[in-house]
């Protein structure tokens, strides 16, 4: 007892503001100060559990897409959601991007992308046995079995209402979301029934230790892929015009190799270069 209320006192100390609860929620905003950028953190103490942040998080995430055309990331547990935002953002505005009429219409959109549907889909298909194993008595490692439901997943989604998609849909929306109680939530702070108030720290409180620790263990095994999801907006005519210096830089080494030190201006194909390179100048190579 005595534990529990010295980790409350600690907790209000750090964020100087009253404890979350029912009817109150608190956004700790959190910017690094050893960091260049301008990204701030945004951590929502919203104590809802997982059934009701998870979905709060995916359907905020695709309805920061539709606003702002990038993706958003975001990461939940039982007691909040950890927001990184490239810049500033009014709370309310943030919160309001996601009407409760148009959550299934968010989720439609961002659902299937995420880890938890993998995951889902995963167990599902296993349990069908859509991933059999070659060998009952040995242990199919988990990156590989990741590995064959990705595949599976990529390979039916071209199936209207595939058993195995519908039953993951089925159990994301009945058994693991609490959407009725998602929206009634969001229906109380857009009434002010719910209660928003900010606090600013300049480091984590103990509250986000446990989101700290998400962010931190998925950026330490994260690869170098883009997060955008789509091709940037370079010039299509650019790139021509490289691939075209490109082709005269390598007709001009074509002909240095092969000992016309006098490199042809005039060239009018590089695809000619290239093929009289072949024709004269591969065997003396």
């Amino acid at each position: 007892m005595l534990l529990e209320c010295s980790r409350i006192c600690t907790k209000r100390e750090a964020t100087g503001s009253e404890l979350p609860h029912r009817h109150h929620l608190l956004v700790e905003l959190y910017r690094d100060p050893n960091s260049k950028t301008e990204e701030r953190q945004v951590i929502l103490h919203t104590l809802w559990g997982n059934s009701v942040n998870r979905p709060f998080t995916l359907a905020l995430g695709a309805a920061w897409e539709r606003e702002y055309g990038y993706p958003l990331q975001a990461f939940y547990n039982n007691d909040g959601i950890a927001l990184l935002l490239p810049h500033d953002v009014e709370i309310r505005e943030l919160l309001f991007l996601v009407a409760p009429e148009k959550i299934e219409t968010l989720l439609r959109g961002s659902l299937e992308a995420s880890a938890y549907f993998g995951a889902r889909f995963r167990e599902n298909a296993g349990r069908a046995l859509l991933l059999p194993k070659t060998n009952f008595k040995r242990r199919m490692p988990l990156w590989l079995n990741r590995q064959r439901a990705k595949k599976l997943l990529g390979a039916i989604s071209r199936y209207q209402d595939f058993p195995i998609l519908v039953e993951t849909w089925r159990s994301a929306l009945q058994d693991d979301f609490d959407l009725a109680n998602l929206k009634n939530l969001l229906g109380e702070i857009r009434d002010g029934e719910i209660r928003v108030s900010q606090c600013y720290t300049q480091a984590p409180s103990p509250f986000a230790h446990g989101l700290i620790w998400s962010q931190t263990n998925k950026y330490l095994y994260q690869d170098d892929s883009s997060d955008a999801g789509k091709p940037s907006e370079l010039s299509q005519d650019l790139l021509k015009e490289f691939a075209l210096r490109l082709g005269y830089l390598l007709g001009g080494l074509i002909l240095l190799l092969g000992n016309e030190f006098v490199l042809d201006e005039d060239l009018p194909h590089v695809p000619l270069a290239l093929q009289a390179f072949n024709s004269r100048h591969m065997q003396s190579l």
